[in-house]
């Protein structure tokens, strides 16, 4: 649990969670950066409506990386980002990120342990927020792209439930 707002974050993902986390920590105080693939925040939405967004952001001092990839870590521990005029590190304070991917049951394995073991076998929350959606008409979308989403958003969801919810009913 964080006793304070760190004094820089790093958001990797200009969707509407990404945005909302960024912009509490930013009223918190913290020095916010938000990386993001597609050449804009709130890709998925009609530009128009995610200008005012935008402008908060700008307002508020929070730096955006857009159009950039996530590469890993720098030699000094920094989160590493592929931009257009080339790479950039960044610096966090306060919150780690672990690699998971819902399709990958070794992967859920491997964050649970690791989280469980950097925390001492203790965890208050669990934040399952992860998954994707598919876009177009339902009778344009593929029945084994549907199978895969609900492999990634229901079984991979499930899977780290079932890992997590049991450390924290034994806390009391």
């Amino acid at each position: 649990a964080l006793t304070e707002a760190p004094k820089r974050l790093v958001v990797v993902g200009a969707g509407y969670i990404g945005l909302e986390l960024g912009i509490a920590f930013r009223k918190l105080g913290t020095a916010v950066t938000i990386v993001e693939i597609a050449d804009r925040i709130l890709p998925r939405y009609d530009e128009a409506l995610t200008r005012p967004v935008r402008r908060w952001l700008t307002r508020n001092g929070v730096r955006l990386h857009l159009g950039a990839t996530v590469t890993g870590r720098d030699g000094d521990g920094r989160l590493a980002i592929e931009t257009a005029s080339g790479p950039v590190a960044l610096e966090a304070d306060g919150l780690e990120a672990f690699y998971l991917d819902y399709r990958e049951p070794d992967s859920i394995a491997r964050l649970a342990d690791e989280v469980l073991e950097r925390t001492g076998g203790r965890l208050d929350a669990l934040f399952n927020n992860g998954g994707y959606s598919q876009t177009g008409a339902v009778e344009d979308i593929s029945v084994d792209a549907l199978r895969a989403q609900f492999e990634a958003n229901f079984f991979g969801w499930h899977d780290l439930t079932k890992r997590i919810v049991p450390v924290m009913r034994s806390q009391g």
